[in-house]
């Protein structure tokens, strides 16, 4: 059902009871357990519970499940016509762990998080686990933005130069650095320069090839003629 065709909540006119009974009847949650949030836009979506959807040939539910899949759909309580969210099919599963995932669908990416797994990871991280943490993001999404199959847990137990074996663009490269200065800036407090410095770092230790290099450094002398 698209959210043009999704029914409308009914306005019950009391004083003091719309809210109350809107709970009661399902139309809307006060309790949410899940947080949706749309990459492109920063849309965020919470619910009481999910559901993935499985569809048959005929676009009709087939059945739901309890974990996404490439070809599901993520729906978010409630289970009726008041449903908070429904994402289109999933064209693939970016990251997955206990609590969180990363997925892209025919429209859009998204990540959703269990959120007494996001309270529970705020509270307990120290800043050294922070940077724990931020390492692991970092090369995850220089690997997405590259368009390679690989994660962080792919190559975290070798000992050799595994950023070698892959390759990306300058304008990946760039435009993971930026990634990476956002992400350093929200997530360890960091100011702007401090934040580009540290992706320097990271590029140097961490950054794959650059397929278009010497490309890339002539096209942007301007030293030349």
């Amino acid at each position: 059902m698209s959210k043009i065709k999704q029914t409308k909540i009914p306005m019950i006119l009391t004083e003091d009871g719309i809210f109350k009974i809107a709970v009661e009847q399902g139309v809307i949650e006060n309790e949410f357990n899940w947080k949706l949030v749309r990459e492109h836009d920063g849309l965020t979506q919470q619910s009481k519970d999910i559901k993935w959807l499985e569809w048959n040939e005929e676009g009709r539910v087939r059945e739901p499940h309890t974990k996404p899949a490439v070809g599901r759909s993520l729906l978010m309580s409630p289970f009726n016509d008041y449903f908070t969210w429904m994402t289109t099919d999933i064209t693939e599963i970016l990251e997955e762990r206990d609590g969180y995932v990363k997925f892209r669908t025919r429209n859009s990416n998204y990540e959703l998080w269990k959120l007494e797994n996001v309270m529970e990871t705020k509270k307990r991280l120290s800043r050294e686990q922070k940077w724990d943490k931020a390492v692991v993001d970092l090369i995850n999404e220089m690997f997405i933005m590259a368009g390679h199959e690989v994660t962080f847990d792919d190559i975290k137990d070798r000992k050799d130069n595994w950023f070698q074996q892959w390759t990306m663009t300058m304008q990946q490269y760039e435009d993971w650095k930026v990634w990476g200065k956002k992400y350093l800036m929200k997530n360890l407090r960091l100011r702007a320069k401090a934040a580009e410095r540290e992706m320097m770092w990271v590029g140097l230790q961490w950054g794959l090839k650059c397929s278009d290099y010497e490309e890339y450094i002539k096209s942007n002398d301007t030293t030349g003629v």
